[in-house]
This record gives C-alpha cells, structure tokens and sequence, in this order.
C-alpha cells in the first residue's frame, strides 16, 4: 500500500524505499504492481541451508524451506 500510495504521490521515482527479506518477494509486485515496485531495494541473507535442517523444515512445517523460516525455528 505504502509503494501505491508513494507513486499515486509521484514521491517516487525520485525516492527509493529499502527494505527487508519481504520486499525480494515476487508477491510484492502483483500487491504493488510493477510501476510502483520500480526502483525498491531489498536486503536478504541467505545462503546453503545445511540438509538436516530442509528435512526439518519439511517435517514441521510440511512446506519447502523459505529463508524466514529461520527466524522462527526452534530446537
């Protein structure tokens, strides 16, 4: 809603908005639309994820392993 309304204001292009992991989605486009996603920067970590933890990922959550994910994995 934020990168509507910034482009609805015409604050962008002139004004990048940074963010984190979120903002690398794909579904913020299709939420944003693409005119107003142009120009946002998103920070991500991520990188090899070791095997042990995909499966428990896989078995507690019965879903693919996501990089936010580790934000919420417990022992």
């Amino acid at each position: 809603m934020i990168l509507k309304q910034a482009k609805e204001l015409g604050i962008t292009p002139k004004m990048k908005f940074i963010g984190s992991e979120e903002m690398g989605e794909m579904e913020l486009i299709s939420l944003s639309g693409p005119e107003a996603a142009e120009g946002t920067y998103a920070l991500t970590i991520w990188g090899a994820v070791p095997a042990d933890f995909e499966k428990k990922v896989k078995t507690q959550f019965n879903a693919p392993m996501h990089y936010a994910i580790i934000f919420g994995m417990t022992r």
